[in-house]
């Protein structure tokens, strides 16, 4: 990379087969924070940094994945904070790495109703992106609630729902989302038994 990197969301872009460093900052603190999105070249294993500017400077700890919108892929990006701040944005942007363009998407994420609330474990399914949990700075509980945003001409579809037992698969023959704490992963259900993990089903 160009510089050195934190708090940044990396997604590979099947438009282009580019890599991108979407947000993040140089370091901890005010000040820091990134502007443009980073690419990455596999053909000359080279970095660029993009035109397309940010909205805002809340650009890092941000939940981002591909989605696509009328044949487009896009990358979405959703939450964020600042450097040295104790809150949260809600706002969702989508970056097109083809034309370098940036722009606001008008459904918010509702887990960050307070104000303070940062994206938790995130993953694309079925062109839909969910968001499950949260977490803050200024409280140690984490938010059990299941964000999901369908594009939708540049307006999401946005969905809260609280993930409990009774959601849980019980059809091995099923393909589960899992999500803990930041990680995710497609498994047959059998992943379903490890202790920690628990399993959402898509769509149901």
């Amino acid at each position: 990379m160009p510089t050195t990197g934190v708090r940044m969301v990396g997604v590979y872009s099947p438009a282009n087969g580019k890599f991108y460093a979407v947000g993040g900052r140089s370091m901890d603190g005010v000040g820091n924070d990134f502007a443009h999105p980073f690419e990455y070249d596999p053909s000359s294993n080279s970095w660029t940094i993009k035109s397309a500017t940010f909205s805002d400077n809340q650009v890092s700890n941000m939940a981002c994945g591909v989605l696509t919108d009328s044949g487009t892929p896009y990358i979405y990006c959703v939450g964020g904070s600042a450097g040295g701040q104790t809150t949260a944005t809600d706002r969702m942007f989508r970056y097109d790495p083809v034309a370098d363009t940036i722009d606001s998407i008008a459904a918010t994420w509702a887990g960050d109703s307070d104000g303070i609330t940062l994206p938790g474990g995130f993953a694309v399914f079925n062109n839909k992106f969910y968001i499950l949990g949260g977490f803050s700075d200024q409280h140690s509980d984490d938010q059990p609630d299941l964000g999901v945003h369908t594009p939708r001409q540049r307006v999401g579809a946005e969905e809260r729902r609280i993930a409990s037992p009774a959601r849980l698969s019980t059809d091995r023959d099923l393909w589960c989302l899992y999500l803990h704490r930041g990680r995710k992963q497609l498994e047959r259900h059998y992943a379903c038994r490890y202790q920690r993990f628990f399993s959402i089903r898509p769509g149901s």
